[in-house]
């Protein structure tokens, strides 16, 4: 499984870099599904995992503090040009 792990983190970096939300999405939903089979094959995992997710939101949200301290953005657009600048989540839903 450590092996399993950390080739869906390269493929998930790749993705990543190269912008391919699905892929990252593919890869998520397999570990779901892997983790809902060792779940039900072992219901005793449900406590070890609920910790390790606990511990992972706590790094994360570490992390993310850690990060949001100071943005600096620049953007200059013309003519018809529209710039959409974020610190966050940005959704752009056009009709």
């Amino acid at each position: 499984m450590d092996a399993d792990l950390a080739e869906s983190r390269a493929a998930v970096l790749a993705a990543r870099d190269s912008g391919d939300e699905q892929a990252e999405r593919d890869i998520e939903s397999e570990w779901r599904g892997r983790l809902r089979y060792l779940v039900a094959a072992d219901p005793a995992l449900t406590a070890g995992l609920s910790e390790l997710v606990q511990e992972l939101r706590a790094a994360l949200s570490a992390v993310e503090h850690a990060q949001g301290g100071h943005i600096e953005m620049h953007a200059r657009a013309s003519g018809h040009a529209q710039v959409f600048q974020a610190g966050h989540d940005q959704n752009i839903k056009r009709s």
